[in-house]
């Protein structure tokens, strides 16, 4: 009875984390059957590039709007997380509100910060604004920039 018990908590416990890993994600399936140069980059949810400064050295990195977050990748076939900006809440059409991002420096401390500019259909626009935190290794959102 005990080791049954043990078996189900531990397949719900698989259950939730493959659901939370596939919804942090949002992939879209893999292309079947052979697709010339096809990887990630070629699945259809990548919606922005531009180039990433931390430490001196720029990195060529994609963008990709999800629900909960952007994502940034290396620009290579082993899609490498180089970054995650998180919102303050979700965003069910982000997606689709997506207009732009820049990856410029806007508190001179000469890393990449992130600045995404989304639109509603009637066209007002929100746009928040994510600092990168050196120390911790992590996109910082401002709590003021949402507007």
């Amino acid at each position: 009875m005990k080791t049954r018990r043990c078996f189900a908590l531990l397949l719900a416990l698989m259950l939730v984390l493959t659901g939370c890993a596939a919804n942090a994600a949002e992939e879209e399936e893999e292309p079947s059957g052979d697709t010339a140069g096809a990887d990630w980059r070629t699945w259809g949810w990548v919606n922005d590039a531009g180039t990433l400064t931390r430490d001196g050295e720029e990195i060529d990195v994609l963008v990709c709007v999800f629900t909960d977050s952007i994502m940034l990748y290396l620009d290579d076939e082993t899609q490498t997380v180089v970054g995650v900006a998180e919102y303050p809440e979700t965003m069910d059409d982000a997606r689709e509100a997506y207009v732009s991002v820049s990856l410029d420096d806007q508190n001179g401390d000469g890393y990449s910060d992130l600045r995404a500019v989304f639109a509603s259909p009637s066209g007002e626009e929100t746009v928040l604004n994510w600092l990168w935190d050196a120390e911790s290794g992590a996109f910082v959102c401002q709590p003021d920039s949402k507007g």
